[in-house]
């Protein structure tokens, strides 16, 4: 059927004889009816089929022959009666409506047709203007219609997004391209520029087809013919590495600022530390001119001597807190031993408080035998920085610094506990404002709130602790532990001497006499006491014994850690017997995962000492001795 439309419309012989057999039928129904039938309406099928064959003077031709048509059936047609009439009128009125009904779809759909084509020659003309420039463009082109749809892409497009024509074809690029954090501002702006038909320029992020976002440079264009809107060009252009740039400025800008601001803290500091030794040095200078006696040019150089070192050592520590990158946070570890570390804290903060009138009490029980291996710079600019913020900043009160260390698996823990009687005072601004990182100027500085807070994360990272608090309402705290690797390389064995040579690692004095008594009575004359574990790491080191008679509980290093680290830096032989009251099983099995194979448990007596000493060394040649 369709063939046989498409054959009579491309052949205008066809047509005529089509509508001459339609013409004709109408003829001879009108002269067998009669007259009063209004069958004349009949012909404006021939009119309306005429007028689908798209032929102007062909639809004239047929009107004025259906017009003389009609004229000839009026004068031919045979009389009737009315029920005839009324029928016919009726038929043919619904056989006009039908027909009118048909042949206005049927145009309706070739004006669709036309329209589409229409469209599709406009389209292809705007791409014939844009030609291979567009086509092959690094940018990507997009035409869309009145609505928003696309209907066309370039290459550049597949390349940038990842999708095909086909992919997109018949949607709305933003809802293929944009996605969760592309910016809703920025879609609303689109929208309502699209919706009011504007030119529009924006930067905005869309996602690739694998998900990876990126960003765009989008140029939306209306394109208005006679005033009327008829479809969109949009051109996108790829400025990902633009925006990254400029997202990796920013964040430099913003490092740059927070880097500028902890300079200015940090020279803060400097200048609130520096005013008490200058202020010292002036004072001196003052004394000095009122006294240039010999005793007092003396007693003035030692003072000059103490400030200069005050004020090397704290340009030295805040430069060295200055350099601390938390972010990639690093330390540079080297040997070395806090007695030249507290003596110079100590001389510094003793003349400062006399001269603020601080009664101070300056503790150090930090042995003098460990070595550390860590940042000696870093840890020393920590505890300078804790001991100069309170004797600076206080007058007229009494202060305690107490320094301690203990050995703790392998590892030494050095304690700093600072009691000041304040009346809280300490404790309030530490824990209230800088604890909670309000950076309160009131009594600190706003550098030393600042590197109070740095501090403490420095001292996370360095697996060490920090607390503050507060006795009796009347006295502030401040407790600072910190965990340092040990240097065992310190314990390498010295040249020692070969003779019979007994060491007691006991912190009681009274057990060590005992023992002494009952070793001297055995026979053994050079016999060495160690009040702790460290101590005895220490002497273990610089001489040879036959044997070493550890107790288990003692201060800085218990024997278990002690004997653990002589049989693994000094010598793996040694022997090492156990003399403890504690029989625990935790105990025993310390010291025999620590090398020790003998233990006496406590009260110990010459029978138990003799039959230990013979059985852990046929070398022993008691002299004397006892039935």
């Amino acid at each position: 059927m369709k063939d046989i439309v498409n054959k009579v419309r491309g052949s205008l012989q066809l047509q005529y004889i089509l509508l001459t057999v339609i013409a004709l039928i109408g003829f001879a129904i009108d002269l067998t009816i009669p007259l009063g039938v209004a069958f004349g309406v009949y012909y404006v099928i021939v009119i309306l089929v005429s007028l689908a064959f798209n032929n102007t003077s062909m639809t004239l031709f047929w009107a004025v022959t259906c017009s003389l048509l009609t004229v000839i059936g009026f004068l031919i047609s045979p009389d009737g009666g009315e029920m005839w009439k009324v029928i016919f009128n009726r038929v043919i009125s619904v056989g006009a409506i039908l027909t009118v009904a048909i042949v206005s779809l049927l145009v309706l759909k070739k004006n669709k047709e036309l329209m589409k084509l229409e469209a599709d020659l406009e389209l292809s003309s705007v791409r014939s203007r844009l030609g291979e420039v567009a086509e092959y463009a690094k940018d990507a082109i997009i035409i869309t219609d009145k609505h928003g749809c696309v209907s066309w892409t370039n290459n550049a497009f597949t390349q940038i997004t990842g999708y095909e024509l086909a992919d997109v074809e018949g949607k709305k690029p933003g809802d293929v391209l944009q996605g969760r954090d592309t910016e809703i501002d920025t879609v609303e702006r689109l929208h309502n520029a699209v919706k009011n038909a504007q030119q529009i320029e924006v930067e905005i992020l869309n996602y690739h087809k694998n998900g990876t976002p990126y960003w765009i440079e989008l140029a939306i264009t209306p394109i208005l013919v006679d005033g009327e809107l008829q479809r969109f060009i949009a051109v996108e252009r790829d400025i990902t590495t633009r925006k990254n740039l400029e997202f990796r400025l920013k964040e430099l800008a913003t490092m740059a600022r927070a880097e500028t601001d902890n300079k200015s803290h940090f020279m803060s500091l400097l200048i609130d530390e520096l005013r008490v030794p200058l202020n010292r040095l002036k004072n001196i200078n003052e004394k000095l001119r009122l006294d240039d006696s010999a005793e007092n040019i003396q007693e003035v150089h030692a003072g000059i001597n103490v400030c200069n070192s005050f004020i090397e050592n704290t340009i030295l520590s805040i430069e060295t807190l200055e350099n601390i990158d938390l972010n990639n946070f690093r330390i540079y570890k080297s040997s070395f031993r806090f007695n030249s570390i507290i003596e110079n804290l100590r001389k510094s903060t003793t003349q400062i408080a006399g001269e603020q009138n601080l009664d101070l009490e300056f503790k150090d029980e930090l042995s003098q035998s460990v070595t550390y291996y860590s940042d000696s710079s870093l840890i020393n600019s920590i505890f300078s920085f804790y001991i100069s913020s309170v004797a600076n900043k206080l007058e007229d009160c009494k202060v305690l610094i107490h320094f301690s260390d203990s050995i703790q698996n392998d590892t030494g823990l050095v304690n700093l506990f600072i009691r000041i009687e304040d009346l809280g005072e300490v404790y309030h601004v530490l824990n209230d404002r800088v604890g909670h990182g309000n950076l309160d100027v009131s009594i600190l500085s706003m550098g030393r709130s600042f590197v109070f807070q740095r501090l403490n994360e420095v001292i996370q990272k360095l697996g060490g602790s920090l607390d503050y608090g507060i006795e009796n309402e009347d006295a502030s705290t401040i407790s600072l532990t910190l965990p340092l690797e040990l240097d065992t390389s310190s314990f390498a064995p010295y040249p020692v001497e070969t003779y019979q040579r007994i060491l007691i690692a006991e912190d009681n004095r009274v057990n060590a006499l005992v023992l002494i008594k009952m070793l001297r009575s055995l026979g053994f004359a050079d016999i060495d006491t160690a009040r702790n574990g460290a101590e005895a790491v220490e002497m273990a080191r610089k001489k040879q014994y036959h044997a070493i008679l550890m107790d288990n509980h003692m201060p800085i290093m218990n024997g278990i850690e002690a004997s653990k680290i002589i049989k693994k830096t000094v010598d793996a032989d040694i022997n090492i017997i156990a003399c403890t009251a504690d029989s625990s099983d935790v105990a025993v099995e310390g010291f025999k995962q620590s090398g020790v194979d003998k233990i006496i448990f406590k009260p110990i007596n010459k029978a138990k000492i003799l039959e230990h000493l013979e059985v852990v060394d046929d070398s022993f040649k008691v002299v004397d001795k006892l039935a």
